[in-house]
């Protein structure tokens, strides 16, 4: 997957989202963005809606941030899922180490109250900032799944992530690897 957006957010703002599918469901996505001068100072980055009722669970592996969320079902139809697996287990890093995960609720397209995760940075003009985000259906528990699962930010918005399957190396013009265990 190999998607671009030109005057994104403004004019001359640049996003590029890059993504692999590993067959066993695993989804690693590389977003990168390039803001214009207008968007000197800006807060931005990747947001993921989750549209569960309860609140995704938190934790941290080696310093990395992750999020657990279960069913992938509304009150009226479940939704496909991949190797059987009820839970979704979601991994953030940036190319720069300042840059923040979270979660938020709130209220949007009338009526829906998705869970918002995300990674958010302050970027500079003309600087890339790059996001990876790594989405895991699993029937493990999160901290097993958690503890198989490393991102490393290897220089030039290029990143490995290390899974159980193997490592998927991800660079910013969207070329990569897998190399399976």
């Amino acid at each position: 997957m190999n998607l671009e957006f030109g005057g994104w957010y403004n004019p001359g703002t640049n996003w590029t989202r890059n993504g692999v599918m590993l067959h066993e469901g695993a989804l690693i996505v590389l977003d990168t963005l390039v803001a214009s001068e207008q968007a000197s100072g800006y807060v931005a980055g990747p947001v993921w809606h989750m549209l569960v009722e309860d609140e995704p669970s938190r934790g941290e592996t080696r310093s990395q941030p992750w999020f657990d969320s279960t069913g992938f079902t509304d009150s009226s139809a479940p939704l496909p899922r991949i190797n059987n697996a009820s839970r979704l287990l979601v991994m953030m890093a940036s190319s720069h180490a300042e840059a923040e995960q979270g979660i938020s609720s709130r209220m949007l397209w009338g009526k829906v109250k998705p869970w918002s995760l995300f990674t958010k940075l302050r970027v500079e003009p003309g600087v890339p900032a790059h996001f990876l985000t790594v989405l895991q259906p699993h029937r493990q528990p999160a901290e097993t799944v958690a503890q198989a699962t490393a991102i490393t930010y290897e220089g030039s918005g290029a990143f490995s992530v290390r899974l159980a399957q193997g490592t998927v190396s991800i660079a910013a013009n969207g070329s990569w690897s897998v190399a399976r265990q």
